[in-house]
C-alpha cells in the first residue's frame, strides 16, 4: 500500500463487515478455507494462524503482520477479505 489507511476494501462500505470485523469473528479454519478457496493461497493455514483473531484496523498493520509475504499478496488477500465480507452481507 503507498499510504495507510481504513482495512475496508468492500466496494460498498455499508454492506457487512469490514476485513477487520471478520478477521475478529472468523474461526481460524474458516479463514484458512477462505484463503484456500478464494485465493489458492498455499500457505492459508499459517496466514490463517497468524491473521485469526486479530483486530487490524489499518492497511499498515496488516501490511506490517505479513512482512514476511510478498506485499503484492498482502494487497490480494486483503481485497478477498473484504470482498467475501462484502458478499456475505446480511448472512
Amino acid at each position: 500500500f503507498k499510504t495507510d489507511g481504513p482495512l475496508n476494501l468492500r466496494l460498498d462500505p455499508s454492506a457487512g463487515q469490514s476485513a477487520s470485523e471478520l478477521l475478529l469473528s472468523v474461526t481460524r479454519q474458516g479463514l484458512r478455507e477462505l484463503l484456500i478457496d478464494n485465493a489458492d493461497e498455499p500457505l492459508a493455514q499459517p496466514l490463517a494462524a497468524a491473521l485469526q483473531g486479530q483486530y487490524l484496523e489499518t492497511t499498515a498493520q496488516l501490511t506490517r503482520g505479513w512482512r514476511c509475504f510478498d506485499k503484492r499478496k498482502v494487497v490480494y488477500h486483503a481485497q478477498v477479505l473484504g470482498l467475501h465480507a462484502q458478499d456475505h452481507a446480511g448472512q
